[in-house]
């Protein structure tokens, strides 16, 4: 019985592994054939990103879930729609391959047994990609949201700066940010403030993000730790609450070479550590990289706090 319940786990888990990774691999396929630009792959512990118009290998915490992430400036909603309908149609049309296969080389029953596990990740993906589909058109809370969200992160690519992109609060049920859509939003209006030095409503939106990283500590949440460590240590000066959250992602932040990690480093280093020479160097790095960061609008708001940071020095 306990080895038939393994035998099943472990079809279900090569299942799902060998969905993502080929889901990765269409992604990144069809991707580049709608126009869009690589920026990472990562599978298991390790991580390939595209880093100031360079790719880098690195090993980070094991992630089980193979994912890849491109971008494109522009983009319209059918861009959106094919980016993540066509590599979930591809891994439908491999399923009867995938079982063909199984059956035709004898491959062991485990692998055999995987692959129901594997088209029903397809068919819950394809769901996915639905409710994609319908946050297009519908008027719900959320998928107006989503809509904004779409038109923010096209007006970055471009080249727009935070402070000039039209972007309002909207409510949060429970004072709480419940998931990722939700946070990306909001560090989009958190960038707006900080470009237009509004550091009041900066704060309030800090207070939404220090809630969430103790509710859902994983590396998805380290554009909004590095937030609270530049919000702590150059606005508020709060020593203990940055080097608490600094010393909890140190390594990635030590790693991340492009403009916006070293605009936070600099911060750091500068208020924090007191430490003018190193601050100045991480400030000239940044800038040095600041034309090969994909998020055009955003760069410029972070040159202008580097330089800003470099005069006060």
């Amino acid at each position: 019985m306990i080895m038939s319940l393994l035998y099943l786990c472990f079809s279900f888990l090569i299942g799902i592994f060998v969905f993502y990774l080929l889901h990765a691999v269409f992604v990144l396929i069809f991707g580049k054939i709608l126009g869009y630009e690589f920026l990472s792959f990562t599978l298991y512990f390790i991580y390939i990103k595209k880093e100031n118009g360079k790719i880098t290998v690195s090993t980070g915490n094991p992630q089980f879930f193979v994912n890849c992430g491109m971008i494109k400036p522009e983009r319209t909603n059918a861009d959106t729609v094919l980016y993540n309908l066509l590599p979930t149609i591809a891994n439908l049309v491999l399923i009867p391959i995938l079982w063909k296969i199984c059956v035709s080389c004898e491959l062991p029953l485990i692998l055999k047994n995987a692959v129901p596990y594997y088209g029903l990740c397809a068919f819950l993906n394809l769901a996915l990609v639905g409710q994609m589909i319908y946050n297009c058109f519908s008027k719900s809370p959320k998928a107006v949201m989503w809509r904004k969200e779409q038109y923010v992160t096209n007006k970055l690519n471009a080249g727009t700066r935070p402070r000039e992109i039209d972007i309002d609060e909207v409510e949060i049920p429970h004072g709480k940010l419940n998931n990722i859509l939700e946070l990306r939003y909001y560090l989009f209006l958190y960038y707006h403030y900080l470009d237009s030095y509004d550091y009041e409503k900066m704060g309030r939106i800090i207070e939404l993000f220090e809630a969430n990283i103790g509710a859902m500590n994983n590396d998805a949440l380290t554009p909004y730790i590095y937030e609270v460590i530049f919000y702590t240590s150059f606005v508020t000066g709060d020593t203990a609450a940055a080097q608490s959250y600094y010393f909890g992602i140190e390594a990635n932040l030590l790693n991340d070479k492009d403009i916006n990690g070293r605009r936070v480093y600099a911060y750091y280093l500068y208020h924090i550590c007191k430490d003018k020479d190193k601050a100045l160097e991480a400030a000239r790095a940044g800038l040095e990289v600041a034309d090969k960061f994909p998020h055009k609008g955003l760069a410029e708001m972070e040159k202008e706090l580097l330089e800003n940071l470099i005069a006060e020095i």
